[in-house]
């Protein structure tokens, strides 16, 4: 029984602590539930996109220190000023977004609340970048940056909005579509079959009963 005990707080700690290390990130995370959203619509997925992904970073980083949500970033730049830093030649959307409340679920749920986010996030776009910071008052910035690679078919057309407190959209629309997947997603699942892996074998070892010790003084 004491065998079995230890190897049982060992499985805990092991399954506890590989939770806690390879928890999903926050924009991961966000876009787990939004692709699972389009999902439920019939919607392709959004790829994940590293150039998409700086551009995103640097805003969110930028609203953080202004304590304020908005397209205007550093110098002055806007949004495709901003991916086209970063070679990024595709038509976009940005939707950038203030909260107190650092939960991604609840700002994306926030967002499709309104008719002119959900049009955004729900769109045909393919590839996606998505950061957030928080201010020293507290606020959490979110901003996502959604896009269509060069070469889809589809003319362009330009969508502004503003919905809320401390909140902005602007965005650019076109007619493509794709499907694509998350190598994040995809490598978070991976950890966590190993773990669970691991934790069966664990637990069979744990049960295993103890080999009786050799006693040269014992009578036979």
């Amino acid at each position: 029984m004491v065998r079995f005990d230890r190897w049982f707080v060992f499985v805990i700690i092991s399954v506890f602590g590989v939770g806690s290390v390879y928890a999903m990130p926050a924009d991961d995370l966000l876009l787990a539930h939004l692709n699972d959203t389009r999902a439920s619509l019939q919607i392709a997925p959004l790829f994940f996109d590293p150039t998409l992904q700086k551009a995103a970073a640097d805003q969110a980083t930028y609203m953080a220190t202004a304590d304020t949500a908005t397209h205007t970033g550093e110098n002055d730049s806007r949004a495709l000023e901003r991916v086209q830093a970063y070679d990024y030649t595709g038509d976009i959307s940005e939707i950038v977004y203030g909260t107190a409340d650092a939960d991604p679920i609840n700002a994306l749920n926030t967002l499709l609340k309104s008719v002119a986010h959900a049009d955004i996030l729900l769109g045909q776009f393919v590839e996606i970048g998505i950061a957030s910071a928080t201010s020293e008052t507290g606020q959490t910035y979110w901003c996502i940056v959604l896009g269509i690679p060069p070469g889809a078919s589809g003319a362009a057309v330009p969508l502004q909005a503003e919905t809320g407190d401390n909140t902005a959209t602007q965005a650019t629309q076109t007619s493509a579509t794709a499907a694509a997947f998350n190598p994040a997603q995809v490598g978070t699942i991976v950890i966590a079959l190993l773990a669970l892996i691991a934790a069966g074998i664990l637990i069979y070892l744990g049960f295993q009963p103890p080999k009786p010790r050799y006693d040269p003084l014992r009578r036979r």
